[in-house]
């Protein structure tokens, strides 16, 4: 039949035609994946560009004058996922060796191919490490290697185990920066009025960091300063420091120097839920500078979560519940580097800084302000999280200050400039404190000021490169409720409803069929 060939026909077509255009697809896809492998082509489209190198990388690689060699040291039946380890670092030491225009070689070695390459991975520094390894239905501990060695001339520098790659590019950064430029700032850390020093149990976590990147002293403000000191910081004092060392602290701000203050009003204690004030002595020397630093806390509805254990009979019952007196603040100056990349900070117990007046010759600027929903508790002895917090209706409303960058140079009393001063001022130090709750982003931006008070803006760059944060927006009551009603009641009535009308169409569409061949005939 004349009509079942010219189907046939346009079904022979209509395949040669659908073949052929795959065809001509996988092709393409295969030739650009193999012109791609020999020339590199990245798009990352990632907030903060995770899966790329930072400009202060490239700033450090500009600066290479001997090869550099880095050594991937990897075993190569690695179990997941320290196996996709191994592809990401080979990735981002690609964007490396990049950056460095033929500066940069990479060599690899998997030490479980031969006992000399096993030895070879010894020696370049790379430690073995024990890994639980499921293999033939059961579970082993076996040897593993996921290490880098980086070499520059005669000196050498180690990761001796890549167990995470979040921060990788400022771990391989720094070491690089060692190599490249040896030598450390000297920071000075005040150890009067019962300061926190670095040796203190509650900031294990910052000891080796700091330790590794700075050349830390501690300075005592009855005495000389050391010399070739580029920054002063105090943190967290816990009684009132003299007149004379305040006048100490003052001066060194005043001569040009950087000075970094985290101080706290309240001495909290968490077993207790109590708290008692602390006046430093610091509060005045702020109000010389226009900050008002007022003895109240910040209560905010946009806060950190806390574990409370509870017994319950024989039980022992473990509770996570909102703390208000531990701010979660996403209001985060922009504009500062050392602030700029971190989205969340987790502020227990802060107390509000006030610019009160301008001060000739300073400018004040925000770096971490809480919500608007924050208010002050002006009398905060008791602060148990199982406590419900209700706004007074006297209570000042927020948002407030948490921390301020005082700058400038003030004016002399002869009614002459003084020499440009920096002021890094948190109404906190328990942010730092290993014995309070905290974010991974409250360490790395103590860091990033540190390294913004001695000018290392190689680095700063770097540290806070991590997925962003967004959190969502509070709702009213009335809201909630007409949200969750949406979800459980109308989604599935509209489901039932888009279903109807299909299986009405179809059936429609099955009626009509035997008409419409009918007219063919």
């Amino acid at each position: 039949m004349p009509g079942s060939k010219t189907m046939k026909r346009m079904r022979l077509k209509n395949m040669i035609f659908s073949w052929t255009g795959a065809a001509l697809i996988g092709g393409i896809l295969a030739t650009a994946n193999f012109i791609f492998s020999y020339v590199p082509l990245r798009l990352d489209a990632s907030k903060g560009q995770l899966y790329s190198i930072s400009k202060g990388t490239k700033q450090l690689l500009k600066g290479l004058d001997d090869t550099l060699v880095f050594k991937i040291v990897f075993s190569g039946d690695l179990p997941s996922p320290y196996n996709l380890n191994e592809q990401y670092v080979r990735d981002l030491l690609g964007e490396y060796r990049r950056a460095s225009h033929g500066k940069i070689r990479i060599e690899y070695l998997d030490p479980g191919k031969s006992a000399k390459a096993r030895e070879e991975a010894v020696y370049s520094g790379v430690p073995a490490v024990q890994l639980d390894v499921r293999a033939r239905d059961r579970r082993e501990v076996a040897e593993k290697f996921m290490g880098i060695s980086i070499q520059y001339g005669d000196q050498k520098e180690v990761i001796p185990m890549v167990q995470d790659t979040l921060g990788l590019e400022y771990e391989i950064t720094s070491r690089v920066k060692r190599l490249i430029k040896p030598g450390k700032a000297k920071i000075g850390f005040v150890s009067n009025g019962g300061s926190l020093s670095l040796s203190s149990s509650t900031l294990e976590a910052l000891q080796q960091s700091v330790g590794q990147l700075y050349d830390v002293a501690s300075v005592d403000l009855k005495q000389p300063f050391p010399e070739g000191l580029k920054a002063l910081w105090i943190l967290g004092p816990m009684q009132t420091l003299g007149a004379d060392e305040v006048a100490q602290v003052k001066t060194w701000a005043q001569s040009g120097g950087t000075l970094g203050l985290l101080i706290d009003r309240f001495d909290v204690k968490l077993d207790q839920a109590k708290t008692s004030p602390v006046k430093t002595g610091l509060e005045d020397l702020l109000k010389e500078w226009g900050i008002e630093f007022r003895p109240a806390l910040v209560v905010d509805p946009q806060c950190d979560r806390i574990q409370i254990r509870s017994q319950q009979g024989y039980f022992q019952m473990i509770n996570v519940v909102d703390y208000p007196y531990i701010p979660l603040v996403t209001d985060i100056n922009r504009d500062n580097p050392a602030t700029k990349p971190i989205d969340r900070l987790s502020l227990s117990f802060v107390s509000p800084l006030f610019v009160e007046k301008e001060i000739a010759g300073l400018r004040t600027t925000p770096l971490a302000r809480t919500s608007k929903f924050s208010w002050l508790d002006a009398n905060p002895f008791f602060v148990s999280p199982l406590q419900r917090r209700v706004k007074p209706p006297e209570a000042a409303q927020g948002p407030f200050n948490a921390g301020l960058l005082i700058e400038g140079a003030p004016m002399q009393e002869s009614g002459q400039p003084g020499k440009s001063m920096r002021v890094i001022v948190f109404g906190s130090s328990k942010f730092i404190r290993s014995d309070y709750p905290q974010q991974n982003s409250n360490l790395a931006m103590f860091t990033n000021l540190l390294d913004w008070s001695v000018q290392d803006e190689i680095l700063l760059s770097i540290r806070s490169k991590e997925s962003a944060f967004h959190p969502l927006k509070s709702l009213s009551d009335p809201a909630r409720v007409g949200i969750k009603g949406l979800m459980i009641f109308v989604l599935p009535l509209l489901s039932l409803l888009v279903g109807f009308v299909i299986w009405f169409r179809q059936r429609t569409r099955r009626a009509l069929l035997p008409l419409r061949y009918r007219e063919g005939a």
